[in-house]
C-alpha cells in the first residue's frame, strides 16, 4: 500500500518537473500578454496535478502489452485444506531441457524486480518517515509562532475593516513586527505593526491585506506547505514556492493599484517602503505579509509602474491556455500512472485452458493469491447463467450461481452418454453464498437471501464455513483469496450429475516468484489403486543418498502398489508421449492445455497411445517395475508451468 502511493508520488513529482519545464520555457510569451494572477494560479494548477494522481483505462484493443490467450487445462476435485496450504515449486536439477533452462535465464529479470522491489519498500519508508517529520515539524512551528503571538500582541478595535468585508477578522498589534500580515484560516487574524500609521496607510493595508483574505491565500499557502513536505525530494517543488511567494505578492499589489490614480500608486508604494524595518518576531510562512525580500519588492514595484490594462480577448485566451495545460498534465500523469502503477501482474490465471486478463490485478498476501471477485465469476463464464448474479450491501455480498447440468457444446460422446443415461431434460443447479468483508468465513445458502426453496437445501440453510483469509476491499474492488473460488466453483468443477470428476471448470493459478506456487482446482485424480496416506515410499525433494552421501532432487513420489494394478489419469488431456528409457521403464505422459504435465513410470502395460484424449480416472495402464526398479511401484510427477511440484498438495482421498 505505502510502496503504491510512493510510486504514484513519483509519477506526480515527474510530472511536475515536466509542467514546470514548459511554463518557464513558456514564460517570455506569458509574462508579456496574460495577468500576474495567471501565473500565480498556474503554479496551483502544479501543485494540484503533483498531488492528485489519476489513471487511464485504455480499451483492451489499444493495450498492446495485452497477453495472448493460451489454451485449456483440466485437473480433479480438491478439498479445502489443500488449497490453504499452496505448494512450493522447485525447478529439477535434473531432465531439464534446454527449452526450460533458456526460460529460467529469462526469469533473471524477474529476480531483478524483485530485489528491486525489496529497496522500494524501504524507500517508501524513508519517504513516509520523513515527510510525516516535517508534517509535524510545519505545524509545531506554527503553533509556536501562534504562541509568541498572543504573548506579544494585543487585540485592538479597527472599525475601517467593514468597508472591506462583513466577516468577522481579530486584529492585532504587536511591537514585535514592523509589517502587516494575516494568519489563520478557521479564525482569520490582521496583525498590525504598533508604529504611527496614517489613515492613507492603513487603507494601503487593508486593501492589500483584505484581497489576500478574499482570494483564500493563506489556504493556498498551506496547500503548498503540504505539497513541499510530501515531495521534499523534488528540488522543483521549493522552485515553486518561490515563484508562488513572489507571484502571489504581485498579484495582490496589481489587483490593489488597477483603479488607482499614479499618484494613489506612489502613496502606495511608499506605504509599503516604510514598513521595511526590522522586526523581532519572525512571521510564518504560513502568514500573507505586506513586505518582502529587497529583490521581490523591486520586482513588485516595477510591475505597479508598468501595470497596463488587458484584452477581454487576451484573458478568454489565457483561461483556454490554462485548461489546456492542465487537461494535458492531467493526461501524462494519467498515462504515467498506468504504466508504472498498473504493472503486468506476475500471477498467471488459467480457466479451461484461457489466460484470463484481470482490469483489476490479483495479489499475494497472506500466503494465498487474492482475485478480483466479480471479474472472476465473470470471465470463468458462470455470470452468463439467467439465475447467477451478485449483490453487495454495505460489505455483505451475496453470490448466486447457477449452471445447466448438461452443456450439450463441452463434448459430443459425454452429451450422449448423459442423455441415454438421464434423459434429455437439463437441469439447472443453483447455490447461494453469502460473503463479508473482513470475515474469514462464508454462509452456504444464507436463509434471507435464498431465491429459492428446496427440501434438497434445508439441512445447508445458513450453514457457516470457517476459512483462513477473509474477503478485502481495494480501491473498492473486493478480493476474496483463492480459496474462496475454488469452494464457491466447488460443485461445478467437481462435476454434480454426469460429469462425475470431470466438471466444466478447471483452473490453474500461479504466482510467478521465486519459487513458483500453484494452485489447481479441482483437486487431481489419485493415479494408483491404493492408500493415499500410507503408500509413498519415496517423497518429493532433495534427498541424500544412504551410500554414497551425495544430494540429489526427487522430482514426483513414488507409491507403492500392487503389481498389474491399475493405473488412472490424475487428470483430463491428451497423452503426448509415450515411451521406455533405463530409468523410468515404461512411462506415459499427459499434458492439458492449462500447462499442467503429469508423468507415469515404472509401468507394466500401457493401454494408450500418443495422442489420446483421456478424462480424469481413465486407465492409462498398469503398476510395474520396469526400468531402474527393485519392486513394483508407480513413480508420479507433476509439472505446472514448466516447474515440478510436490504432487502431495494436490488432493485428498478420492471419490
Amino acid at each position: 500500500m505505502l510502496q503504491d502511493i510512493f510510486k504514484s508520488i513519483l509519477v506526480t513529482s515527474f510530472i511536475g518537473i515536466l509542467f514546470v519545464i514548459v511554463l518557464t520555457l513558456l514564460k517570455p510569451i506569458t509574462k508579456k500578454w496574460f495577468t500576474s494572477s495567471w501565473h500565480y494560479y498556474m503554479w496551483l494548477v502544479v501543485l494540484i496535478v503533483m498531488v492528485f494522481p489519476v489513471r487511464i483505462s485504455f480499451p483492451e484493443t489499444l493495450n498492446i502489452t495485452s497477453t495472448m490467450a493460451i489454451n485449456s487445462q483440466s485437473a480433479d476435485e480438491r478439498e479445502l485444506k489443500e488449497i490453504n496450504n499452496p505448494t512450493e515449486a522447485y525447478e529439477s536439477e535434473e531432465r531439464q531441457s534446454d527449452s526450460e533452462s533458456s526460460n529460467s535465464l529469462m526469469d533473471i529479470p524477474k529476480y531483478l524486480k524483485m530485489l528491486v522491489q525489496d529497496k522500494l519498500n524501504v524507500i517508501s519508508l524513508i519517504w513516509f518517515a520523513i515527510m510525516t517529520a516535517l508534517l509535524l515539524y510545519k505545524i509545531t512551528g506554527y503553533m509556536f509562532f501562534l504562541s509568541e503571538l498572543q504573548k506579544k500582541s494585543d487585540i485592538t478595535d479597527c472599525p475601517e475593516l467593514i468597508q472591506y468585508t462583513n466577516k468577522k477578522i481579530i486584529v492585532r498589534k504587536s511591537s514585535k513586527i514592523s509589517s502587516p500580515l494575516m494568519i489563520g484560516i478557521f479564525k482569520p487574524t490582521l496583525l498590525l505593526p504598533e508604529t504611527a500609521i496614517t489613515p492613507e496607510q492603513l487603507k494601503n493595508i487593508l486593501s492589500h491585506e483584505m484581497t489576500h483574505f478574499k482570494r483564500k491565500d493563506i489556504l493556498y499557502k498551506w496547500f503548498i506547505s503540504t505539497v513541499k513536505c510530501i515531495h521534499w525530494f523534488n528540488p522543483v517543488i521549493y522552485f515553486i514556492n518561490k515563484q508562488v511567494e513572489r507571484e502571489c505578492e504581485i498579484s495582490c499589489d496589481l489587483s490593489v493599484v488597477k483603479d488607482m490614480s499614479d499618484e494613489e500608486k506612489s502613496n502606495y508604494i511608499n506605504t509599503i517602503i516604510n514598513l521595511i524595518v526590522a522586526g523581532n518576531l519572525k512571521a510564518s510562512a504560513l502568514t500573507t505579509k505586506m513586505a518582502g525580500d529587497k529583490d521581490t519588492l523591486k520586482m513588485r514595484f516595477n510591475m505597479i509602474k508598468k501595470l497596463k490594462k488587458i484584452k477581454k480577448s487576451t484573458r478568454i485566451f489565457s483561461v483556454v491556455l490554462a485548461v489546456t495545460l492542465l487537461l494535458m498534465a492531467f493526461f501524462a500523469s494519467g498515462v504515467l500512472a498506468t504504466k508504472v502503477l498498473e504493472e503486468d501482474s506476475d500471477i498467471l490465471f488459467i480457466v479451461n485452458g484461457k489466460t484470463i486478463e484481470f482490469d483489476n490485478k490479483p495479489f499475494y498476501e497472506n500466503e494465498t493469491v487474492y482475485l478480483p471477485l466479480r471479474e472472476v465469476l465473470h470471465k470463468v463464464g458462470i455470470m452468463n447463467h439467467k439465475n447467477s448474479g451478485l449483490e453487495w450491501n454495505n460489505g455483505r455480498i451475496i453470490i448466486r450461481l447457477a449452471y445447466d447440468d448438461m452443456p450439450d457444446s463441452y463434448d459430443k460422446a459425454v452429451s450422449e452418454r448423459k442423455i441415454a443415461r438421464y434423459g434429455s431434460e437439463i437441469k439447472t443447479l443453483n447455490y447461494c453464498y453469502a460473503i463479508e468483508i473482513g470475515k474469514a468465513e462464508y454462509i452456504l445458502n444464507p436463509e434471507d437471501a435464498l431465491p429459492f426453496k428446496s427440501e434438497l437445501f434445508a439441512k445447508h440453510f445458513n450453514s457457516k464455513n470457517k476459512m483462513v483469509n477473509a474477503p478485502v476491499l481495494k480501491g473498492n474492488i473486493t478480493f476474496v483469496p483463492y480459496e474462496y473460488i475454488d469452494k464457491l466453483l466447488e460443485h461445478n468443477m467437481s462435476g454434480v450429475g454426469p460429469f462425475g470428476v470431470d466438471g466444466p471448470y478447471d483452473i490453474t493459478c500461479i504466482v510467478n516468484s521465486e519459487k513458483p506456487i500453484a494452485y489447481v482446482s479441482p483437486c487431481f485424480f489419485w493415479p494408483a489403486q491404493n492408500d493415499i496416506d500410507n503408500s509413498v515410499s519415496k517423497d518429493f525433494g532433495v534427498r541424500v543418498n544412504p551410500a554414497t552421501g551425495e544430494e540429489s532432487f526427487h522430482n514426483g513420489v513414488d507409491t507403492v502398489a500392487e503389481e498389474n494394478s491399475l493405473v488412472f489419469s490424475a487428470i483430463r488431456g491428451k497423452v503426448t508421449e509415450v515411451g521406455f528409457n533405463n530409468e523410468l521403464g515404461n512411462y506415459v505422459i499427459v499434458e492439458n492445455d492449462c500447462r499442467v504435465s503429469t508423468l507415469y513410470a515404472h509401468l507394466s502395460t500401457v493401454d494408450v497411445k500418443e495422442g489420446d484424449f483421456l478424462y480424469k480416472r481413465a486407465n492409462i495402464g498398469t503398476v510395474g517395475k520396469t526400468g531402474n526398479a527393485t519392486g513394483a511401484f508407480l513413480h508420479f510427477e507433476i509439472k505446472i508451468d514448466g516447474i515440478y511440484h510436490d504432487p502431495m498438495k494436490f488432493w485428498n482421498e478420492n471419490p
